[in-house]
């Protein structure tokens, strides 16, 4: 049984026209496909990243017009577009590294970063600790997509110039007598997007 096309008469011819215009277009004046297009494309990715629009290259943008559901997190937001930090967890205990000198090892090791969550995390720590310095850090490696790792060093150089008006928020500031810390950060996915494991 033969197939029968369900499109009118106007719109085949239509369909024909344009193929035919197009090919006329691209073999007379190439530049007009050629530069205009992935001109069109640059411009539309650089504006919706001004807005906060994420776009990875032509492809998704040209299937974006098939989008049909839109899905959000179970709050219904949608995020800023710049992450910061809303919790921190721990599972060293403050007997081993205490909250100061872990926060000034994180922020002191992310502060050679240059990935966007890194840039959160310093700007968490400096106004947590009320700091501009940091602490030194030596044998800096920063791996795509598994993180950093670095020695920190002379922590307590820069806990001594905090302000006592956070003393109450993170415990005492107190000089710090035990010596380097190794940090090393792995980025997990299911259990936590960001993961620092502190080696001290």
């Amino acid at each position: 049984m033969a197939h029968k096309d369900k499109r009118s008469k106007m719109e085949v011819i239509l369909k024909r026209a344009f193929e035919a215009a197009i090919t006329v277009l691209a073999i007379a004046c190439p530049c007009s496909l050629g530069l205009a297009t992935p001109t069109a494309v640059m411009v539309g990715t650089g504006i919706g990243a001004i807005n906060g629009i994420l776009i990875k290259g032509g492809e998704p943008l040209e299937m974006a017009h098939k989008i049909t559901t839109v899905v959000m997190d179970k709050t219904g937001t949608i995020t800023k577009g710049r992450p910061w930090v809303v919790v921190v967890h721990t599972l060293i205990s403050e007997n081993r590294l205490s909250l100061p000198k872990l926060f000034a090892a994180i922020g002191s090791a992310e502060s050679n970063s240059e990935h966007p969550i890194a840039n959160s995390i310093t700007s968490f720590v400096k106004e947590l600790l009320n700091t501009k310095e940091w602490a030194a850090v030596r044998r800096f490696h920063a791996s795509a997509g598994n993180g950093i790792a670095c020695e920190v060093q002379k922590i307590d150089d820069m806990l001594l110039g905090t302000s006592k008006e956070k003393e109450s928020q993170i415990g005492p500031v107190i000089k710090l007598n035990s010596g380097d810390v190794t940090l090393i950060k792995k980025e997990h996915y299911g259990i936590c997007n960001e993961c620092l494991y502190i080696l001290p």
